[in-house]
C-alpha cells in the first residue's frame, strides 16, 4: 500500500524490485553495495544451478555501478515481462 501511495501522490516511486544471479548464496537482509556505499537490501534469495538468484530494492535512478551483496558480485537479470519496468 505504501508504494501505491506513494506513486499516487508525488508521482513515481523511486525504488523498484531488481532480479540478481550471483556465484554464492547471498542472505536476506543483506546490503546491496556499490562502491562501498549501501544502496538497498536483498528482501529474497533462493539457490540456483549458478549459485544464487536474488531479489533486492534498490534506486531506479542508479549508476553502472558493479553491485556486491555479502562480498558476492551480482549481475543484473531481466525479470519477466509482466513485472518489467
Amino acid at each position: 500500500q505504501e508504494i501505491v501511495a506513494r506513486t499516487h501522490f508525488l508521482g513515481q516511486a523511486k525504488r523498484g524490485l531488481v532480479l540478481f544471479d550471483a556465484d554464492a548464496p547471498v542472505t536476506e537482509g543483506a546490503e546491496v553495495r556499490a562502491e562501498g556505499q549501501s544502496i538497498g537490501t536483498v528482501v529474497s534469495s533462493a539457490p540456483s544451478d549458478s549459485g544464487a538468484l536474488l531479489l533486492a530494492v534498490l534506486p531506479l535512478g542508479r549508476d553502472d555501478a558493479v553491485l556486491t551483496a555479502d562480498g558476492t558480485t551480482l549481475r543484473e537479470r531481466p525479470l519477466s515481462e509482466g513485472l518489467s519496468r
